[in-house]
């Protein structure tokens, strides 16, 4: 072997190292930029799935809204008015119907027996 295919040698082992070293770059570069697209995409998703958990929440607060009103609607209607200052009510016949609904439901019967009295 002459210098001349020593040089080239030399040469060709440098350039394959570096070769193989801006690749392993580049392929960490793509990398990277594929996990920050992803994370991204990630945060986009979570702050709309954020977003209409509130609009749900809005809502079912809403209809649980119309509900109430539209139930005490139909109890004054019934002849049962509601005095909400010392839990006094006008008696009526829906009143124990309601009174008895009321003990059925445990979250209820503390309020309940203060009405009785």
């Amino acid at each position: 072997m002459n210098s001349l295919d020593i040089a080239l040698a030399a040469l060709a082992a440098v350039l394959a190292v570096s070769g193989f070293l801006l690749g392993r770059g580049r392929e960490k570069t793509r990398q990277r930029r594929e996990r920050e697209a992803a994370k991204d995409e990630a945060s986009q998703i979570l702050k709309r799935a954020r977003e209409e958990a509130d609009t749900l929440r809005e809502s079912t607060l809403l209809q649980g809204k119309e509900e109430v009103f539209v139930n005490k609607f139909r109890w004054v209607q019934a002849g049962g008015a509601f005095f909400f200052r010392r839990f006094r009510f006008r008696f009526t016949a829906a009143f124990p119907a309601f009174l008895a609904r009321c003990r059925e439901s445990s979250c209820f019967a503390p309020v309940c027996v203060r009405m009785e009295r």
